[in-house]
């Protein structure tokens, strides 16, 4: 969930601010250095970060150094700060997480019915051949 109010960062983003190119980002995961800035959920289709705690991680990642402990404290206070927000409206969900808000009855399928899916498969694999006629000269 991204906290109303505050900025997201995507994989283009954090590889932008690490001065790597997306792919090497990508292949290097560098992501699993980043887990305390990653406000998506676990297992989501694309990861996104928290800009701001993204920054405060960026510096000892370029400098390849430990992170001091002033930068640490700073890390937790504003990991402190996303965590202990309170639910707002403008809070944005992702799929899974809108679904799983919505009530159960007013929730849509995830998947489409077994019927449709087999229907499809009859329809294609019954083709009909056009109906074969002697051939006749029109001129």
């Amino acid at each position: 969930m991204i906290r109303a109010g505050r900025e997201a960062a995507d994989d283009a983003r954090a590889a932008q601010l690490l001065n790597k190119a997306l792919g090497t980002y990508r292949n290097t995961k560098t992501h699993q250095r980043l887990t305390d800035a990653l406000v998506s959920r676990p297992g989501a289709r694309a990861r996104i970060y928290d800009e701001e705690l993204l920054t405060l991680l960026v510096p000892p990642l370029l400098e390849r150094r430990r992170p001091t402990a002033a930068e640490a404290e700073a890390v937790a206070h504003a990991r402190r700060t996303v965590s202990e927000a309170a639910d707002h409206d403008q809070d944005l969900l992702d799929a899974e997480e809108a679904w799983h808000a919505m009530p159960p009855d007013d929730r849509p399928t995830l998947h489409p019915p077994t019927s449709l899916r087999a229907s499809a498969t009859r329809r294609s694999a019954c083709r009909t051949e056009m109906p074969s006629s002697p051939a006749r000269s029109f001129w």
